[in-house]
């Protein structure tokens, strides 16, 4: 396609697809047929894998040095791909789409068997939202904005993936508080450009899924007061005079903090599962202290 949007549609749609690939059981009534369906699914998802980091390159060179560290990709099969074009700043949605397809495709990636690429594609995602405690300058380079916005909607549904099937090894509180310091920082800011409203937008709303995922699967503690700051700036968000997507990206991630899912445009969403972890299950009381606080914010 001509349309660099109509290319990060087709990127979102093709992590949706390759959710159901390699899912179906075994069966002995006709193995031929299953060997071959199991064949042709595996190349499935790892063509999927292909098509979409080759169209980020294409479409964000920046991103290359990252995707080059995905073993199923090939490690020289996106030399050369970069391509000369514009700044995508009016239309940041379609590598921020691209890079949603990438973390929905981690489902079929740990079916196939590539847990490495599943870490590895966890680890890019957050290396593209930049820690505003670091020394290092926000925004950079061309395009990164994008690539922050697709990730911080993806992180949250990757994270609780990854910890779904224990291959998750981040420090959460870092992880929760690294979209919040990035919302505040933007708000210091005043950056008008419609990309940063879309940009605030897409970390309230990963924001509140993030925190909802944490709090449902109760193995980790939130800290009060960072759960406070966070719905504090989602409160100063909607309730001052900024644009409507930014007044959207602050409701959205209020909800989303109870578990709404609104707006994160991912399919594997939070479950919650059996832990071996030896924590008590703070989810109810941590639910109802964010319900109390959540009734207080409004009035």
């Amino acid at each position: 396609a001509d349309s660099y949007l109509v290319k990060g549609a087709c990127g979102l749609g093709l992590g949706y697809a390759c959710q159901g690939l390699l899912t179906r059981a075994d069966s002995t009534s006709d193995s031929d047929l299953e060997a071959t369906t199991q064949f042709n699914e595996r190349a499935s998802v790892k063509e999927v894998l292909h098509t979409v980091t080759a169209s980020l390159v294409k479409l964000c060179p920046s991103s290359c040095h990252s995707l080059k560290k995905l073993s199923i990709c090939g490690t020289f099969s996106m030399e050369g791909m970069e391509e000369n074009y514009d700044s995508l700043d009016d239309d940041p949605w379609a590598i921020a789409g691209l890079v949603l397809g990438l973390g929905n495709s981690v489902v079929a990636l740990y079916r196939l068997g590539a847990y490495e690429d599943v870490i590895e594609i966890k680890n890019i995602l957050i290396s593209w939202i930049p820690d505003v405690d670091s020394s290092s300058v926000l925004f950079d380079v061309v395009n990164s904005v994008s690539l922050c916005m697709g990730s911080c909607l993806a992180l949250p549904s990757v994270i609780a993936f990854c910890q779904r099937v224990e291959l998750l090894n981040d420090d959460l509180d870092a992880l929760f508080n690294r979209y919040t310091s990035l919302a505040t920082e933007l708000l210091n800011l005043k950056k008008s450009e419609t990309v940063f409203q879309n940009l605030l937008m897409a970390i309230c709303i990963g924001a509140g899924s993030l925190l909802s995922g944490i709090l449902n699967d109760g193995v980790h503690a939130m800290k009060f007061a960072d759960v406070k700051k966070f719905l504090d700036s989602l409160k100063y968000i909607y309730t001052h005079p900024y644009p409507p997507l930014v007044h959207l990206g602050g409701m959205f991630g209020a909800v989303n903090a109870f578990g709404a899912g609104a707006g994160d445009l991912t399919g594997i969403g939070w479950q919650s599962m059996n832990s071996q972890i030896k924590h008590e299950k703070v989810s109810p009381l941590a639910r109802n202290t964010l319900t109390i606080y959540f009734s207080v914010m409004l009035e």
